[in-house]
């Protein structure tokens, strides 16, 4: 594996104040899935347009596609290398020091002050801290202390799968690598919406969800390399962004209503993965509204700290939120924050000594 892949260098310089709207993105992100979990029910009850106002979820699948263009973006760059094994195990060591030490911590936090200890729970522990519980069938798919670690295992697992995938480019190219990495995982995801309906890792394992992944990687390469597509006004490439999101946002929630096959669901995915997209695409371009509003100080703060925001969210609500209700969900956002300003800080980055950086002052 001397050359485990082949550094391309972009066409146009690095512009390093445009990843601002990557932090952006990310802040929307999260302020969808914790909308979601949260509030959602009750603006739902209210709102006859469920189809956008219940897809706060999708944050998740921003998050898939963001990851894929931030891990790719020094390679493409010329950066870092990936042409030694050196290389690979200093990847490897890289993302563990940036996952495990705060997800380590939250799993323990929640296991011993939220499930309470159990030999079941200890199981879950044991099976979330090694990520093995991605191959667990049904509801063991998902830590039973907190169930939104899920999509950061699926994190995981992408990251020990990345330098295979380099490798993949740098053999095949761009063309068969894209092929194998959106219609292999198509395929997955129709097997489990066929055989498994409900929420499982047949349809959200990192195996079927490569894809995410993959659309960030190429938003990547097309933007850096000024592609036709990326060359494209930032307007049209928002508005159709916006049109096939809401599209598939729309005929998910004809799905889940149970008004159209089961078979349609693999294909929204994909569908919202182009939206997606071309709304990355958008917002990178600039000179446009939308990548005013990525740029916004408040998004990108919670944009950067959305690591600590999204692992520290799920295990305080069962605190808080009983009746679902203005004056139990005010506290439960303060303290949701006040841990994720102190985690950020200190664990995520207690290394750095300049806390007006990490907080983009």
């Amino acid at each position: 594996m001397k050359y485990l892949y082949q550094v391309i260098l972009p066409k146009n310089e690095d512009n390093i104040e445009k990843i601002g709207v990557i932090d952006g993105l990310r802040g929307i992100a999260i302020l969808g899935v914790i909308y979601h979990h949260t509030v959602c029910s009750q603006i739902y009850a209210l709102i006859p347009f469920p189809n956008i106002v219940r897809s706060g979820w999708l944050g998740v699948n921003l998050f898939f596609i963001l990851s894929g263009f931030v891990l790719f973006r020094p390679y493409l760059l010329g950066k870092r290398e990936m042409q030694s094994w050196a290389d690979v195990r200093s990847f490897y060591k890289h993302r563990f020091q940036r996952l495990y030490p705060l997800f380590t911590l939250n799993c323990l936090v929640a296991f011993l002050f939220v499930a309470k200890p159990s030999p079941e729970n200890f199981k879950s522990l044991c099976l979330t801290l090694s990520s093995l519980n991605a191959y667990m069938p049904n509801h063991g798919f998902f830590p039973v202390f907190n169930w939104v670690l899920w999509s950061l295992i699926v994190e995981i697992w992408f990251s020990l799968f990345f330098p295979v995938l380099l490798f993949l480019l740098q053999k095949k190219g761009y063309v068969i690598t894209t092929l194998l990495c959106m219609f292999i995982p198509l395929g997955i995801k129709y097997f489990g919406v066929a055989y498994y309906p409900q929420m499982n890792l047949l349809k959200h394992g990192w195996f079927c969800r490569i894809d995410d992944f993959w659309v960030g990687i190429c938003v990547c390469k097309l933007y850096y390399d000024n592609s036709k597509i990326a060359a494209k006004n930032p307007y049209l490439l928002f508005f159709i962004g916006l049109f096939l999101s809401v599209i598939a946002m729309f005929l998910y929630d004809i799905r889940r209503r149970g008004m159209s096959t089961v078979y349609i669901e693999p294909m929204l995915y994909t569908l919202i993965q182009a939206g997606f997209g071309l709304l990355v695409l958008s917002a990178l371009k600039g000179g446009n509204i939308w990548s005013k509003i990525c740029n916004i100080w408040i998004l990108r703060i919670f944009g950067v700290m959305c690591f600590s925001l999204y692992v520290w969210h799920g295990i305080i609500m069962p605190s808080f939120i009983h009746e679902e209700t203005l004056r139990e969900y005010l506290p439960y956002f303060f303290f949701t924050l006040l841990f994720s300003i102190v985690s950020y800080r200190f664990i995520e980055f207690g290394q750095v000594k300049d806390w007006k950086k990490l907080f983009l002052i």
